[in-house]
C-alpha cells in the first residue's frame, strides 16, 4: 500500500539516479544533463511557485480546480496534502536560479477514475510553467514523476484523466508510454479571465480520456 506524505515536508529531497529503477534513471539523467533537478517534497515555501502555474491561462482552461481547491494558495495546498491518503509532489527545478518549471503528483485514484480505470492503484498529474514551452521536458518529466513516486512512496498501477482537447498533454503522456484505456463524454469546467482580475466560470463540451502506464506496474 503506497504512503504518500500528507503533510507538508521540512526539507526536500533531489532525485539522484539510483533513487530510480535502472530502466528509469536514464530519464532523470536526461534532466540533469538538460539542467534541471527533480525535487521530491513540497514545503510550504514552495506553494508560490504551484499557485503561478495553477494561475496559467492553460492550467486555468484545463484544470481550474489547481487554482480553486488545489494549490491556489498555502491553505489550499495542505488540505490537497491531507486528503484522500496524501499526495506525493515532486517539482522540476533550474539548476541555474532555481525556478519550478514545472511540478506533479501521484496519489490514491478515487472512485470516480477507478471506475473508469479498474486496474490502476494511483492517479498522476503533470503541470509545466510556460516558460518551459518548446523545451521538450514534459515526457520525460512525466517519467520521472511516476518512476519517482515508484520509489519513494511505493506507487504502482499509476493511471491518469485528461481531456482530448489538450492535445500537448495527450502527446506527451502517450510518448511517457501511457496507453489509452476508455474515453467518456463529458462536460468541463473552465475558469475564463474577464475585465481586470475578474474571473468567471464557464462549461464546455469534450471528451475524458483515462490512460495507463503499464510500465508502472512493478
Amino acid at each position: 500500500m503506497p504512503t504518500f506524505p500528507n503533510t507538508f515536508d521540512e526539507s526536500t529531497h533531489i532525485l539522484v539516479p539510483t533513487d530510480l529503477k535502472a530502466s528509469h534513471a536514464e530519464h532523470l539523467i536526461k534532466l540533469n544533463m538538460a539542467g534541471y533537478d527533480v525535487v521530491a517534497g513540497l514545503r510550504r515555501e514552495d506553494v508560490p511557485a504551484l499557485a503561478e502555474i495553477a494561475a496559467q491561462e492553460g492550467t486555468r482552461e484545463y484544470c481550474p480546480n489547481d487554482l480553486k481547491r488545489r494549490w491556489g494558495d498555502e491553505a489550499m495546498a495542505e488540505a490537497k496534502l491531507a486528503k484522500a491518503g496524501g499526495s506525493g509532489v515532486l517539482r522540476l527545478v533550474s539548476q541555474k536560479n532555481g525556478n519550478t518549471l514545472g511540478f506533479g503528483w501521484t496519489g490514491h485514484i478515487d472512485d470516480e477514475d477507478q471506475e473508469h480505470l479498474p486496474m490502476c492503484e494511483n492517479i498522476f498529474a503533470l503541470r509545466l510553467h510556460e516558460a518551459s514551452r518548446g523545451k521538450r521536458l514534459g515526457t520525460t518529466f512525466s517519467r520521472v514523476i511516476v518512476a519517482g513516486s515508484m520509489a519513494l512512496w511505493g506507487a504502482r498501477n499509476v493511471g491518469l484523466a485528461t481531456w482530448a482537447s489538450n492535445t500537448p498533454a495527450v502527446r506527451t503522456y502517450l510518448s511517457a508510454g501511457a496507453e489509452l484505456v476508455t474515453t467518456k463524454d463529458d462536460v468541463r469546467p473552465t475558469i475564463l479571465r474577464g475585465p481586470g482580475k475578474f474571473q468567471y466560470e464557464n462549461h464546455r463540451n469534450d471528451v475524458r480520456l483515462y490512460m495507463q502506464f503499464p510500465w508502472s506496474a512493478k
